[in-house]
This record gives C-alpha cells, sequence and structure tokens, in this order.
C-alpha cells in the first residue's frame, strides 16, 4: 500500500503516562510500602530525620534534606546530567520511572519509582523544598504535570528541609479512575497509618544517614531512634532499646558475575551487611536497605543490594539471569559471613545466641528439602558447619570455651550432678545453658557427641584406674569420686541392656573390695563360705567384691562380678605348689565341685600336674604319674596307681581329667617311655617290652607312632635302638650301606619279626641308609657308581607315597649322586632324563641309566626332581649349537619350540641364521617364505610339510610373502656383493623382482623406500646398481636422450615397477626440464583447436573413463580453461637442473608445448597432431604414459567429425557411455491440515509450547531411526524458533495459534510380543545399580517431606514404593524409573500394568523420573503425578502391525469368507 498524497512524513508515538503510574502502583500497596518508599527516599537525600504526620486531612512527611537544584528546572535535561554526573533531585522527581539511581552506588533506589506509592492515598502531592513549592497534577499533559506555586499560599515555602503535602483522597476521582484505584475510607486511612507505626521499628537498622524517625498520629507517637557505630547499633523504639551486632562481608566473584551477564557498568555496592540481635526472638528479614517481606530465616536481619521484586516487597531468589544470581550470591556471602563471625557474635551477643543460629541453620535446611524455603539459602547450613567445628564457640561447665568439635552434651540435667568430676577427668561438657539447642542440631556434622557410659569409661581408663588400688596410692580420684562415677554409670545403666559391659566398665578398677580397695569387675571374685576361707589362704592378695556396697551404688556393675573362674583358681593353684601340702584334700574337694570347668581342654594338663591326687604309696603326686588299678602285667615293675580309698567319690574328675586304668597303652605311654627315654633299657628287658609288645599289638594302635622313636630293638652290636633306626638282615644294605645297624634276631626269636615290622624296622633300605648312601657317592671324587645308583632308586617307594621328599632324604636332593652323560655327576634337579635327547643333545647332564630303567622309574625320577623335560633356554641353546656348528638338528626341535610358553626367549632367534633349508645348514628367517617370491639363491621357500611346524616360523619371523623390509634387506645384500660390478642376468632378475614385489606395496610404507633411494639398489642404464635418487624416467618427448647431462642417469619407466622407483626417489626427466618460450616471438588465439576440443568432447570423455579403467586419472576439465596460442615461430629453449648442474640447450623449433604452471598450450599450427595430442595428453593425465594416451588423441582429435572420432574408438574396442539425460520428477507438496483438523494435531506453532512437553528430545533420534523433524532426505529443513518450545516446524511455513493455549502431554504406546525387546527406553533395568540408585534418592525425597516410604519386592506389579502420611495412609503409589544419564527422546516405559494401575488409583499415582542417578551431584528427581491422566495424546510404534486387522478374502458374491476377525488372527472366538 502507498501512501495517500497530503500525510505527514513523521508520526507520533506516546507513552501511557497514566497507564504507567497504575502498573507501578499495584505494586506499592499498603502503609508500610508508603513508609518504606519514603524513608529510602529520605535516607538518599541523606536527612538526618525523618516524620510522618497523619492528620484528618492530609499526611505530611517532612525530613531534614534539602532536594538539590541545578538551577535550570526549565531544561528538559538536567545540565549536571549532561555533563556525565547525576541529575539534580528535582530533575530526578520530575522523571517518573527514571534510572538515575540505578547506578550510583551511594544510594539504595533500584527502579526510580518509589514516590508512586503516594498516590495510593492522594491524587495531588506537594512538595515543598528549598523555597521552592510544587503541586502535582497527573491528569495534565507531560509539560503541565508539575505546578509552579509563586507564593501567596498556605504552605511555607522557606521551610527548613523538605516536606510532602498528601491529602487524603475519600472521594472517587478521575484520576482514582484512571490509576485503578478506589476512594480512601476512613477504615482505610487507619489502616494505612497503623501500618506505618507497625513497620517504622524495622526501617532504620542499616540505613546509613537517617538517626531518627517518627510517625505521629492521633492518639499514637511512634518514634524509632539508631544510635552507635561500627560494630554495635542500638535502635530504640519509644525508649525501649534492642541492640544489634553489625557484620560486614563482601561477595566474591562479583566481576566474574557482572562480565558473564555483561555488567560490568553495574556499580552495584558488593557489600552485605549482617545485625544480628541481642535477641533472639526477632524475626530476620532480608533488607535492601529497608526491610522487604522475605525472611532469613532466623532472628538475623541482612542488608545488600538486592534486586527486590516489582512489588518492592520480596526478594526474589533462584531467578535467571543477572538479577537472580546476584542476589543468590548476596545470601552466600550474608551466611559465609556469619559463619566467619561466629565467636564473635558469641562474645559480643550471648553464647546461645550462636546456638541459637545453628538450629535455625538446620531448620532452614528441612524447609529447603521439602520446597518451602528458597535453595540458596542452603549457604547458611553449609557454610555453618565447615566453620563451626573449628571456632570456639562451645562454653563448658566450668566456665572456659573451646572448640565445638570434641565436646559431649548430657542428654539429661542428672548427668550434670558429675560435671565437675568429669571435667577433672579432661572431658568438655557443654554448658546447659546451650544443651538445648545442641540437642536439636545433627550433632556429627560438628564433631559433638552425646555424653555417655564409653565416655566415663574411657576417662577414667586415661586417669589409670586400670590396675587395683586403694587410698594409700595417691590416685587423681577419691572414694567419693568413684562413688559419683558409680552413681553416674547406674544411670546409663538404667537406659537399656549390656550399656556397661559395652562401655567396657568390667575393665575399670571402680569396683569396691572387702579389704577397702578398688578393682575392676574382670579382675575381682564372688565368693561365699568355704571356697572364701580356701582361696584367702592360698592367695591373700584375691580381690573379692563388696556386694553390698556396690550394690548400693550401681547394682548393675554386680552383674558383670564373677564367682572365681576355673583359669584364676588354677593360677592361684599354681602360684605355690608348695602351699597345697596345706590343705589338698580341700583342693581335691573344689577340684571335683567344679570337674566340668577344670576338665575343659585347656586346663586339664594343669589340673592334672597338680600334686594333690593321693597315690598307692600314701604320697600325693600328680595325676600324670598315677594310673586307675587294673590287674595289668607290670613287667619293668614301674607303674603307681591312685589310693584307691582315698578318690573313692571323686573317680568322675579323676576320668574327666584323663585318668585311666593301666592297661597297654596307658603302660607303654606312661611308663615304658619313660624308662627308654631314660637309657636303660638293656637288650633283655627291651626283649622282654618286645614280647609284651606282641601280646597287645592290637591295643597299641593309637600311640604306634610315639612307640617308634623309642629305644626298644636290640641290635647286633648289643646297643638298643629307636625301631626307625634300624633294619632286619637284607641283602641291599650290603650295597648301600653296609654299616647300618641291624636287628638282633637271634635274641628277639623270628617269631617277633611282624611285631619288629610293625614297630618301624624297615625290611629294606630305611632313610637314613638311603640318605647317606647318596651322600657318601656325592662326595666320591669319581663318578658315581651306576650300580649304587640303581639301588637307591630301587630301594625309594615307586610310586612315591609322599608327596614330597622329606627332609631325612635330604642328601638325595642335594648331593651329586646320579651318574650322567661323559663321566660327570649331578643332582637331581640338574639332570635330565634322556627321553627326548634328541631335542638338547648338545645341552645339559643327562643320566647315564639304562633307558628301560629310566622308564621303569620315571615317577620316582621326577620325584626326586629329575627332569623330563628340557627347557625352553636349553632348546634354544641347542638349536644355536647346530646352526653355528653346521650339524644336523632333529626337526622337532621346531616343534617344541613353536608350543613354548617362554615365547621371548625364541623370538630372540629372529636376527639368527635359525631355519634349516638343509642338513646342517641354516639361514635367516628374512630370507625365507611360504610361498615361492621369485628370488633366486636370495630366497629359500620352505616345503608344504614344514606348515605342522608353522607355530615356530611364525614366531621367528618367516612370512608368507616378502615385506617391504625384507625385500630391503635383499637389495641391500645384493649390493654389498655387486658393489661397483655388473649384475649378471640372474642377479638383475632378482633385483627387478625385487621392485616389482615394492611396487605391489606402495602407499603401505614409506620408511623403507625413503631408506632404499639412497642405497645402490636400482638398475641403472649400463647393468650397474644406481641410487633411485640419482635415476630419473625417459621423457615422452625424448628430449632428456639429447642432453648430456643426464643420459647416463635415464631408464625406461616400466609399469610393473615404476611405482616403487618413483617413491624410492627416481624422477621423470620432466621434473628437471624446464622449457622456455622467446615471448617476442608473435602468437595469436587459437580458434579451430579449441572447437575441435569442444566439439569431440563425448569421445575424449569416453576414451577418458577407458583409462580410468586402467587405473589411469583423466582429467578432462582441465581443457575447459586451457589457454591455447597458435606461434608460428615456435622455439622452444630447454634448461636441465641436475646433480647440482646446470645445462642449457640452444632453442630448438617444436610442434607444441604444454606449460603446465600457466595452463598454456602454444602449437606451431592451429591444427591436430601427433604433437598436439602428446602435449593435450600431458595435460589432462599428467601422471600417465603418453605413449599409451597420445595415440587415441589423434585419432579423436583428427576424425573428420565426431561421429567418425566414435567409430575410430569403436574400432580400438573403447567402451560407449550412457548419455540419456534424466529428467527429475517433481514431488506432491503435502496439503497442510484445516483449521477445524487443528485441534487433532499438535499446535507446533503454539507459543505455550514447552520443551517439556515434547516427546524426545529436539537432538534426539526418532523411534523410527530417523532425525527429529521430518526426513532429512526430504529437502525440508527444520527450525526451532521463537515460541515453539523446542517444537519443529517448516522454515516459512508458520500457523497463528487459534482458541485456547494447551501444552499436550504426549504419551507413546507399543504393542510388544517379543521375549527381550527392550521395553524400558532411558530407564535401567530392575535390580541394577543405577536403578537401586534411583530407588534411595526417591525413598529419601519421601523422608525428607514427612512421609513414610515401603519399598516393595522388585518384581512388584504396578508399583515400586507405597508412601504413607503420619496416619498411616497411603497417599502415593510410586513408580520408579531411574536413568545413567540424561532423559532423551527415547523416554522412559510403563508396562500395561503399570498403566492399569495408575488408572485405578488416579492421582495417587505417582512417576518419578530419576536422571543421573548414579551420580549424587547432578541427580534430578522429577515427580509426575497421574501420568496416565495426564496424557492428552498418544502415539503408536511399528509393533501394533502385528495385530492388526488381516484383509479379508472374498467369496465370488464379494462377502468375507471369514467374518469373526478373532477367529482369523487365531485368537480364541466368543459369541458375539
Amino acid at each position: 500500500m502507498t501512501a495517500t498524497a497530503g500525510e505527514p512524513n513523521t508520526l507520533s508515538r506516546a507513552a501511557d503516562h497514566l497507564g504507567t503510574l497504575a502498573n507501578i502502583l499495584k505494586d506499592l500497596g499498603g502503609g508500610a510500602t508508603l513508609l518504606n518508599e519514603l524513608t529510602q527516599n529520605a535516607d538518599d537525600s541523606r536527612a538526618a530525620h525523618l516524620k510522618f504526620t497523619a492528620t484528618a486531612r492530609e499526611l505530611v512527611v517532612h525530613n531534614t534534606a534539602v532536594f538539590s537544584d541545578c538551577g535550570d528546572q526549565r531544561a528538559p535535561v538536567c545540565p549536571w546530567k549532561v555533563e556525565g554526573l547525576r541529575a539534580c533531585d528535582l530533575h530526578s522527581f520530575r522523571n517518573v520511572a527514571g534510572r538515575e539511581k540505578e547506578a550510583d552506588s551511594a544510594v539504595t533506589g533500584a527502579f526510580g519509582v518509589g514516590f508512586t506509592a503516594v498516590y495510593q492515598v492522594t491524587d495531588s502531592p506537594e512538595l515543598v523544598t528549598g523555597n521552592r513549592h510544587w503541586i502535582l497534577d497527573e491528569l495534565q499533559p507531560e509539560q503541565a504535570r508539575v505546578v509552579v506555586c509563586q507564593g501567596g499560599c498556605r504552605r511555607d515555602h522557606g521551610a527548613a528541609g523538605t516536606t510532602f503535602f498528601l491529602p487524603w483522597v475519600k472521594e472517587s476521582t478521575e484520576l482514582r479512575r484512571a490509576l485503578g484505584q478506589t476512594a480512601l475510607t476512613d477504615q482505610d486511612v487507619d489502616l494505612l497509618i497503623r501500618q506505618m507505626h507497625e513497620a517504622a521499628p524495622a526501617a532504620l537498622v542499616f540505613l546509613e544517614h537517617l538517626r531518627t524517625l517518627e510517625v505521629k498520629s492521633p492518639g499514637r507517637t511512634t518514634r524509632v531512634e539508631r544510635t552507635g557505630e561500627h560494630e554495635f547499633v542500638d535502635v530504640s523504639v519509644n525508649d525501649r532499646p534492642t541492640r544489634w551486632l553489625l557484620l560486614k562481608g563482601e561477595a566474591a566473584g562479583v566481576e566474574e558475575l557482572k562480565a558473564r551477564h555483561d555488567k560490568q557498568e553495574d556499580k552495584r555496592s558488593p557489600v552485605v551487611e549482617v545485625a544480628v540481635p541481642m535477641d533472639g526472638q526477632t524475626i530476620g528479614r532480608v533488607y535492601a536497605s529497608l526491610p522487604t517481606e522475605t525472611r532469613t530465616g532466623w532472628s538475623g536481619n541482612i542488608n545488600g543490594s538486592f534486586f527486590p521484586k516489582q512489588d518492592r516487597k520480596t526478594v526474589e531468589f533462584r531467578g535467571s539471569g543477572f538479577r537472580g544470581e546476584w542476589n543468590d550470591l548476596l545470601i552466600d556471602t550474608a551466611a559465609r559471613t556469619v559463619a566467619e563471625n561466629l565467636r564473635s557474635i558469641a562474645e559480643a551477643l550471648d553464647y546461645t545466641v550462636v546456638w541459637d543460629y545453628l538450629v535455625a541453620a538446620e531448620q532452614i535446611n528441612r524447609d529447603i528439602a521439602r520446597d518451602d524455603y528458597p535453595a540458596p539459602f542452603s549457604a547458611f547450613f553449609a557454610h555453618a558447619k565447615v566453620a563451626a567445628p573449628a571456632t570456639s564457640i562451645a562454653l563448658l561447665t566450668d566456665g572456659t570455651v573451646t572448640l565445638a568439635a570434641g565436646t559431649l552434651v548430657p542428654r539429661d540435667e542428672v548427668e550434670y550432678d558429675a560435671a565437675e568430676l568429669l571435667t577433672r577427668l579432661g572431658l568438655k561438657i557443654v554448658d546447659p545453658s546451650i544443651r538445648r539447642q545442641i540437642l536439636q542440631i545433627t550433632r556429627t556434622e560438628y564433631g559433638i557427641q552425646q555424653l555417655g557410659a564409653v565416655h566415663v569409661v574411657e576417662a577414667l581408663r586415661a586417669a589409670d584406674l586400670v590396675e587395683p588400688w586403694g587410698d594409700e596410692d595417691n590416685k587423681a580420684l577419691s572414694p567419693a569420686d568413684v562413688e559419683v562415677a558409680l552413681r553416674l554409670l547406674s544411670h546409663y545403666d538404667d537406659r537399656g541392656k549390656s550399656v556397661l559391659p559395652d562401655a567396657g566398665a568390667n575393665t575399670i578398677a571402680i569396683v569396691p573390695c572387702l579389704d577397702g580397695s578398688f578393682a575392676a569387675a574382670s579382675s575381682v571374685a564372688r565368693l561365699r563360705g568355704n571356697d572364701r576361707a580356701l582361696f584367702e589362704l592360698l592367695d591373700p592378695n584375691l580381690k573379692i567384691v563388696d556386694e553390698v556396697r556396690l550394690n548400693a551404688l550401681c547394682p548393675g556393675l554386680v552383674a558383670l562380678c564373677d564367682d572365681i573362674t576355673p583359669e584364676r583358681a588354677v593360677e592361684i593353684f599354681e602360684a605355690d605348689i608348695d602351699a597345697l601340702s596345706v590343705a589338698p584334700d580341700e583342693v581335691l574337694e573344689w577340684l571335683a565341685n567344679h570337674r566340668s570347668d577344670v576338665s575343659q581342654p585347656h586346663l586339664r594338663d594343669r589340673v592334672s600336674a597338680l600334686p594333690v591326687f593321693p597315690s598307692a604309696s600314701g604320697e600325693y603326686r600328680q595325676l600324670t604319674d598315677l594310673s586307675l588299678p587294673s590287674d595289668f602285667d607290670d613287667v619293668l615293675e614301674v607303674a603307681d596307681v591312685v589310693h584307691p580309698e582315698k578318690v573313692s567319690g571323686y573317680t568322675d574328675l579323676l576320668r574327666l581329667l584323663g585318668a585311666t586304668e593301666l592297661d597297654a597303652a596307658e603302660y607303654f605311654t606312661r611308663h615304658v617311655a619313660k624308662v627308654a627315654t631314660s637309657g636303660t633299657l638293656g637288650p633283655e628287658k627291651a626283649t622282654a617290652v618286645l614280647g609284651l609288645m606282641d601280646r597287645h599289638r592290637a591295643d597299641l594302635a593309637a600311640c604306634r607312632v610315639d612307640l617308634r622313636r623309642l629305644r626298644l630293638v636290640p641290635c647286633k652290636d648289643g646297643n638298643v635302638r629307636p625301631a626307625t633306626e634300624v633294619h632286619l638282615p637284607n641283602r641291599a644294605l650290603s650295597l648301600i650301606a653296609p654299616d647300618a645297624p641291624t636287628a638282633d634276631m637271634r635274641r628277639c626269636g623270628e617269631h617277633l619279626r611282624n611285631t619288629l615290622i610293625w614297630l618301624g624296622v624297615s625290611d629294606h633300605p630305611n632313610d637314613q641308609a638311603l640318605n647317606e648312601a647318596a651322600r657318601r657317592l656325592g662326595e666320591a671324587g669319581v663318578q658315581p657308581d651306576p650300580a649304587v645308583a640303581a639301588a637307591i632308586l630301587n630301594a625309594l617307594p615307586n610310586p612315591p607315597v609322599h608327596e614330597s621328599v622329606p627332609s631325612s632324604l635330604d642328601q638325595l636332593l642335594s648331593a651329586a649322586w646320579l651318574p650322567c652323560n661323559e663321566g660327570q655327576r649331578g643332582r637331581p634337579s640338574e639332570v635330565y632324563a634322556t627321553f627326548q635327547r634328541y631335542l638338547f643333545e648338545s645341552q645339559g647332564l643327562q643320566l647315564a641309566l639304562p633307558s628301560v630303567d629310566q622308564q621303569r622309574l620315571t615317577k620316582v625320577l621326577e620325584w626326586l626332581g629329575v627332569q623330563s623335560s628340557p627347557t625352553t633356554a636349553m632348546v634354544v641353546a641347542h638349536l644355536r649349537h647346530c646352526a653355528d656348528n653346521n650339524q644336523p638338528m632333529n626337526a622337532e626341535v621346531y616343534r617344541t619350540l613353536g608350543q613354548a610358553k617362554e615365547e621371548n626367549l625364541v623370538l630372540a632367534l629372529r636376527d639368527r641364521d635359525c631355519i634349516q633349508i638343509a642338513p646342517g645348514k641354516f639361514a635367516a628367517p628374512g630370507v625365507v617364505f611360504w610361498t615361492n617370491p621369485g628370488l633366486g639363491s636370495w630366497a629359500h621357500v620352505l616345503p608344504a610339510t614344514a606348515r605342522e611346524h608353522q607355530g615356530f616360523y611364525d614366531r621367528v619371523g618367516v612370512h608368507e610373502t616378502p615385506t617391504a623390509e625384507h625385500i630391503e634387506q635383499i637389495l641391500r645384500a645384493i649390493s654389498r656383493q655387486a658393489g661397483n660390478d655388473r649384475l649378471g642376468e640372474a642377479d638383475k632378475s632378482v633385483v627387478h623382482r625385487c621392485w616389482e614385489l615394492l611396487d605391489a606395496v606402495v602407499g603401505s610404507t614409506r620408511a623403507a623406500f625413503d631408506r632404499l633411494g639412497v642405497v645402490k639398489s636400482a638398475i641403472g642404464p649400463r647393468d650397474l646398481l644406481e641410487k633411485p635418487t640419482m635415476l630419473l624416467f625417459a621423457d615422452g618427448r625424448r628430449l632428456a636422450e639429447a642432453i648430456p647431462l643426464i643420459r647416463d642417469n635415464l631408464i625406461r619407466r616400466d609399469k610393473t615397477t615404476c611405482r616403487a622407483l618413483e617413491a624410492a626417489g627416481v624422477r621423470p626427466a620432466e621434473e628437471i626440464i624446464t622449457p622456455h618460450v622467446d615471448q617476442a616471438l608473435a602468437f595469436q588465439p587459437a580458434k579451430s583447436l579449441p572447437q575441435t576440443l569442444i566439439e569431440r568432447r563425448p569421445a575424449l570423455e569416453r576414451l577418458a573413463e577407458a583409462q580410468r579403467d586402467e587405473g589411469v586419472a583423466v582429467d578432462l576439465s582441465r581443457l575447459d580453461h586451457i589457454r591455447i596460442d597458435e606461434m608460428p615461430e615456435l622455439a622452444v629453449e630447454y634448461v636441465t637442473r641436475f646433480a647440482h648442474q646446470v645445462h642449457v640447450d640452444d632453442p630448438r623449433p617444436a610442434e607444441a608445448i604444454y606449460f603446465a604452471e600457466d595452463h598454456r598450450l602454444i602449437v606451431r599450427s592451429d591444427s591436430p597432431s601427433r604433437h598436439v595430442a602428446r602435449e593435450l595428453s600431458l595435460c589432462i593425465a599428467p601422471d600417465a604414459d603418453t605413449s599409451s594416451l597420445a595415440p587415441a588423441i589423434t585419432e579423436v582429435l583428427a576424425a573428420a567429425d565426431l561421429v567418425n572420432a566414435m567409430e575410430a574408438l569403436d574400432d580400438y574396442g573403447v567402451r560407449d557411455l550412457d548419455a540419456t539425460v534424466w529428467a527429475p520428477i517433481e514431488s506432491e507438496t503435502v496439503v497442510e491440515p484445516s483449521a477445524d483438523d487443528r485441534e487433532a494435531t499438535t499446535d507446533v506453532g503454539s507459543e505455550a509450547q514447552s520443551s517439556s512437553t515434547s516427546l524426545r528430545d529436539p537432538q534426539a533420534p526418532s523411534l523410527d531411526g530417523s532425525p527429529e523433524g521430518g526426513d532429512p532426505a526430504s529437502g525440508t529443513t527444520w527450525d526451532n524458533g521463537p515460541g515453539t518450545g523446542g517444537e519443529s516446524k517448516p522454515k516459512g511455513r508458520t500457523r497463528q495459534p487459534s482458541g485456547q493455549r494447551r501444552t499436550h502431554m504426549a504419551s507413546f504406546v507399543s504393542y510388544e510380543n517379543t521375549p527381550g525387546d527392550d521395553d524400558t527406553g532411558d530407564a535401567a533395568p530392575k535390580r541394577s545399580a543405577i536403578d537401586a540408585a534411583g530407588v534411595a534418592i526417591a525413598l529419601a525425597y519421601e523422608r525428607s517431606c514427612g512421609r513414610e516410604p515401603q519399598e516393595q519386592a522388585h518384581n512388584n506389579p504396578g508399583f515400586d514404593v507405597l508412601s504413607r502420611n503420619h496416619d498411616g495412609d497411603v497417599v502415593r503409589r510410586i513408580e520408579i524409573k531411574s536413568i545413567g544419564g540424561a532423559w532423551t527422546g527415547f523416554g522412559v516405559w510403563m508396562s500395561a500394568t503399570q498403566m492399569e494401575d495408575n488408572r485405578a488409583s488416579g492421582d495417587a499415582y505417582w512417576l518419578y523420573v530419576v536422571e543421573h542417578a548414579n551420580d549424587p551431584d547432578a541427580a534430578t528427581l522429577h515427580r509426575i503425578q497421574n501420568p496416565a491422566g495426564q496424557a492428552t495424546k498418544f502415539g503408536f510404534d511399528a509393533g501394533w502391525q502385528a495385530i492388526r486387522e488381516p484383509d479379508l478374502e472374498l467369496d465370488e458374491a464379494a462377502n468375507p469368507i471369514t467374518r469373526n476377525t478373532r477367529r482369523l488372527l487365531g485368537w480364541n472366538s466368543t459369541a458375539d
């Protein structure tokens, strides 16, 4: 639309002044707000006194400051502001919602709107200041809203200070209606005045300039006065003072915060003030210089440059952006400041003030957990719990002050009765004045413990009350102190079971004893009657508890004092053996009365050794020396028995102590053993004992081992020896140990042979004999006798009966007694059996015994440590020996080394000649391969039969085919051998073959080619080996052959080796030959040739494609921009630079020349020729062989037309190309749903749409695997535009929202009938670590809200947790989904059972989703009530296809053959 003639070029754009005032005023209601705003303005003006006077007609507000005046109030902008200063007060007053104060850190105004609050009470505010009287009329135009009174009115223009006159508005006026305000009633005025009186006391705490504030109304005056400086401020309200301690702190990180939000110009002060009152009942508030309604949560006030909300009544926390973060930072600073000054607060005010604060800080934290308080206020508890433990704020009962950590708090007042004693014992008991507060906090956070029995006991232990003591011991405690301690412990014992024993009270010497001393309960005894008399007789120092006294002081400790223990009684009996003779019968009676205790294993032997048992001889002896009477034959006449009459009542005790009747076992172990050990048993008596043993051998089985060690066997030499040292007469002994002891069978008789063998006499050489024989062979100076060695081996059990060689045969391991090859000898561990001699025959000691004997004695040899298989090191050494000495080697060596575990020993052979290529001839692995590389005598090929040893060949590095490194080494070897001689034909073929093999690996390695470039390894033009870097490929123009500098360095390009040679440094001659054309020669752009190239392009493309099939890179696009000039006198000068020399040819005529740098082709004649074709081939395929490409180009260009060119290519067999041009088919455009359809679809353009309503994250893939927002192949791009809340929409296609805005809670529905399918989405599987962590977080949250959650079994259908209120009613049925990471678009899934339980439970059903469940610092709990009820849309995944209705088969009349789809689907049919 175009402008109409005569229409102005500019139009007005005005602000709604009254609307602005109305919007501001709606947030500034109430008398407290009015007083605070005007008080703030007065303090900003540096007024010292402020007075509000309410009359029936008006409210008069007077302060002692005067508005600043620039002197030019007609100026629209204050001249001071033009000069960069703050505007004067009068200009600022005229600017509604101005920002003059915002950047001034010396004032507290934030929005410049505070004065607007007066319009809730007046229509015509008046200002009198500095001889000026202004009357405001907001209904007037902007230029006339301030009426300047010229005098003659009833106001005193010259009055000191500043006065506002605010007449009450008690009638409805035009301005009232415009501002949305009603006329004031008398009740409204009374309410406003009352609110001002109530707000006044809190207004002055933090103000800098105001000293008095007075609110006066008929019948009431409130006067507030602020006095004091620095740390203390006294605020008096009508002469009733309250003292405040002022603390200051400065926020850290202010500059970083401002920089992050680009607020560097903001001059807001980072200083925070905290006022702590002496009166702990004060309700603390957050101040922005003046109080807001936001509470601090404790009695202290906090003042700072907070950003208040628009209504200026409260401060918002957890807000986004700079304002919210600034407010949070100031609260943290306040919390830190209080924590750093806890000791100062306690000393200046009282210790109870500090502990009241700590109680409040912890309560704030609990309120935050219930979402009842802003989260930033958690800083109070966070800082306090760090600072308090290390601060001296704990007042103790003795009046001293100490750190909070390490103090103890009594549970009740009774415990303070012992406070003086506990303090002397070193315990830090907190004063009763702070006990109540400490019991309310989490004491573990501050290192405080509740006083208990364990502390008292440990203190007594530290006072050295461990050993018994009396008054004479000068202990730190008196008996009266002990009684105090006992009463306190009794008090603790009344609280529950096991208190005293758990505290270790039984180990402290506080139990009163009968002798007047004190001892530990564990070391005293409770004795009565005869027992008391017996033990006092035997042990005068025994501590016996004074039960009467202890019962009166601490009854619970009596139970810890036991009767004298059997252990203690036995110790007393043992302490003085001689004293037992005074009362042996009484002791025996006491033992009998306690027989079950004293017969325990740990006491039985000690009791048996006491000399209190009467014997038949009349003496009191140890029970170990006595037996019970029997009719056994005492052949040695040495046995003694107990007195049968004196022990008639003690038989049970004697048997429990192990006393037995004199039988064979008793006789031999107790009596015969003693005589045999003493050495007094002669051959005759020994023979009699053996006869007795022969008769009772069956009864002696249990003591057989002990009897073997006794000297009971008479020998031929007249001595009596232990059976284990004696042999029966044995022929082998003459060979092995001719001097070994032999039993005297003539004395013993043959009838005792079996008894001797049973006793341990050996019927073959015993261990001692074998051991001695091995030692003797090892010390001999000659090779050990094989017959003796064989006899020793044959004498050993085969197979061995012991797992290892016993110490009695140690010489068989340490002596070098085995005969070895070549007259040597060795220890068993050094010797090898000869079963696998072929693996190591050049190494090690080999056993020199017949193979048949070695085979028969295999297990014995292994038991002794003879090795049956050589070590890997020995086999390797044998291989190296054979290779070094050209000796044939058994191929089994390779099998063994291929299977050896010590692979590193085998790998060491890689650089040695270790491959046997013929008997006794070896080669290095680097020249041996599995397939024939065609390298003549310079390489070797393994036969197919060698594959059975491939494990070894792989380890030493034998390859299937040569690698580049192998070829490099072969070329180096040939080079070293050839020197400067010409190569023979065979070696030439090998060198060529090497470069063919290298050509096949070009690109896979670089290092080998770099190294070969400087080695004489390539065949030069004279059959000499040359360095590749000194050779050149002959050029296609054949120019290099005529240049003397390089013609002896030219080689022909061989397609089988050229790539490898080029990688090694052979360069094309063209690279060092630079053509030059005299630019003075005349030339002109060619006309015919470029046109021919354009016409023949299809043929050239066909030719290029054929070349690409051959691996030649052809780039026809180079012809698109080539410059072709015709120069009839074309002559070219060639400059050659090679090997630091330069050669310049004379100019020579040329038919064509191509300059790659200039992309220019110069031709002598503007017509096709073979020379032109050659240069064009260099242009489009610079790396190709021109000899193959140029002739074809010649044919294409020389043809009469394109058809003939194509025919020529046909004749050459060049494949044709498909030149069909395919036209694109346009897709149909999707028709956008009409307005009627929108309610049934997601409104992607709705401004109310939020990111939380999306089923998937914007960056998450869709459920079918495609990216969010559509198919990227469709060409449609998607954008998250303004107001879409994260939903995607096509660019350029938007829809305006219609009707009511709504949020769609989308759910996705799946049909899943395949076991094992993933049905968890983001959620972790049940019973996983992540699931357990999420459940723990949910349970902790429920408990923090005061509910009582009960976790269900993991397989509970429908939900995981039942949460009840305090009455036991179920208020939440909770299903928990735990996620290890973020909650993404894959979502979390609910089962059909869970959905059904949700529908049945309604709003009582909750879905808890825990993100980052296994990271406590990042975990987030989302709580969703009745998710099934809130879902507005349902999606269905592709799995639903499995239960779709199939297509029905129709009959000839077009009727469905199957009418019941349930039957068609294979479901159970029911009646329709």
